[in-house]
């Protein structure tokens, strides 16, 4: 119960601080096996702790590229688990909260990776599940676009291209790099003003990427 302890703290006082002594464990922890084992030892004490589901979720989902890669398939375990931590991870944190952000960005690596492992059905549920948690995030909604492409899915693709579009338009005007990738976006029904914009903004992120970690091999070739 709530009753003071011998220390002067409460029964949940104490609870949280196992909880927060387990996070902080599981984050030092160099092994993968006992890392989730501690995330799962504080959330069988705290079940709705946001820390710990965000982590393990996080955890989980970037195990899935690790080898052996597991085939793909949408109603992978590790991946439905990893979905429902994020899940309810997010609606514990307040609304704005950077680490959902956050999250969202290491969702789209993930992605990336699993396109480039042949795993675009997997990688659409990452994109997908990062949409949810932020229905704001440009670079998501341009992935799930760009996955649903290579799997050919063409329902309602004109409403999807036109949000895509809507998103890139403003980012341009920003100058900022376009969340739909030039690759992609050779194959739309955009014209050629756009299409150049478009791959503008990629080559000039990549510069200043190159420029911001000194670089002098690839700056002096992109120059």
């Amino acid at each position: 119960g709530g009753g003071q302890s011998n220390g002067g703290l409460t029964q949940e006082q104490r609870d949280a601080g196992v909880v927060k002594l387990l996070l902080s464990q599981a984050r030092a922890e160099k092994d993968s096996a006992g890392k989730e084992a501690l995330y799962r030892d504080a959330l069988r004490m705290d079940k709705a702790n946001a820390d710990a589901n965000l982590e393990l979720g996080i955890m989980l989902v970037r195990g899935l590229l690790k080898a052996p890669r597991p085939a793909d398939d949408a109603k992978n375990p590790a991946l439905a688990e990893g979905k429902k931590r994020l899940r309810r991870a997010a609606k514990a944190l307040p609304g704005g909260d950077a680490r959902v952000w956050q999250t969202c960005n290491q969702l789209v690596n993930v992605g990336h990776s699993l396109e480039g492992f042949d795993r675009p059905v997997m990688a659409k549920e990452i994109y997908m599940l990062s949409v949810r948690l932020r229905p704001d995030h440009a670079n998501s909604v341009g992935c799930v676009y760009k996955v649903r492409e290579w799997l050919c899915e063409w329902g309602n693709r004109s409403e999807a291209l036109d949000e895509v579009m809507g998103i890139v338009t403003k980012q341009l005007e920003r100058g900022e790099r376009s969340s739909l990738q030039p690759m992609t976006a050779v194959s739309q029904p955009l014209d050629a003003a756009t299409q150049l914009s478009l791959a503008r903004s990629w080559v000039r992120a990549v510069y200043q990427h190159v420029r911001d970690t000194s670089n002098a091999f690839l700056l002096a070739a992109a120059a």
